[in-house]
C-alpha cells in the first residue's frame, strides 16, 4: 500500500498525494477460472440458498444438511471463502488507491476523467 504522509481522518492534499510512493506488490493468484469457480462458487451458492430461508424454513433446511453430514465442511468452506474474498477485496482496494494516486499525477480527477476510448 502507499506510504502515507498524513494522519488518519484528514484528506491528503494534491501535493501530499504526489509525494506518495509505493513499492510493487506481487500477490500470488494461480487459480484458473475453472478451478476458482469449482472451489468457491458452490459455497457462495449454498450461502445464497441458506439466505433464501426465514428462520423456520432455515431450520428445516439445516436439519437436512445435518442429516447429510456436511455441516462441518459447509461452515469451514464458508469461512475459507469469506477469508479468500476478503483478501481479494483488499487487493482490489489497494489497486484502486494506487491507480487514483497515479491518475491524479497524470492530471486526471473526477472533474477531468481519463478518456473512455483510445487516444491516438
Amino acid at each position: 500500500m502507499a506510504h502515507r504522509t498524513r494522519s488518519r481522518g484528514q484528506a491528503a492534499t494534491a501535493e501530499q498525494r504526489s509525494a506518495m510512493t509505493f513499492a510493487a506488490i506481487r500477490p500470488k493468484f494461480s487459480w484458473t477460472n475453472e478451478d476458482w469457480s469449482l472451489a468457491f462458487l458452490p459455497r457462495v451458492r449454498l450461502a445464497l440458498l441458506a439466505l433464501n430461508h426465514d428462520d423456520k424454513s432455515l431450520e428445516r433446511f439445516m436439519s437436512g444438511v445435518v442429516k447429510e453430514g456436511i455441516v462441518p465442511d459447509m461452515l469451514d468452506g464458508w469461512v475459507e471463502t469469506k477469508e479468500h474474498l476478503r483478501g481479494l477485496a483488499e487487493m482490489l482496494d489497494t489497486a484502486l488507491t494506487r491507480s487514483f494516486i497515479v491518475l491524479e499525477r497524470l492530471g486526471y480527477d473526477p472533474e477531468n476523467p481519463p478518456p473512455d476510448s483510445k487516444m491516438h
